[in-house]
């Protein structure tokens, strides 16, 4: 989830501000689509990195988000 707190308008005194919550790391099961009478689940995990920059790292971003998904064992 990412919200957007304030923004100052185009004089950029000051960062614009916001909410980011990367959750976790999280197994999710969802219902295999090739044969659903068979009742059968599959899982993986659900992941969301976040990396915050500095200055004129990234050409003045101040940060970005990457979500994924990663095989189960």
């Amino acid at each position: 989830m990412i919200v957007p707190l304030n923004y100052l308008g185009p004089s950029k005194t000051a960062p614009n501000q916001f909410y980011i919550n990367s959750g976790t790391w999280r197994r999710v099961y969802e219902l295999a689509q090739s044969n659903p009478k068979d009742q059968e689940f599959l899982g993986y995990n659900v992941m969301t990195y976040v990396t915050f920059f500095k200055g004129d790292e990234r050409h003045g971003r101040s940060f970005e988000t990457w979500s994924g998904a990663l095989a189960c064992d």
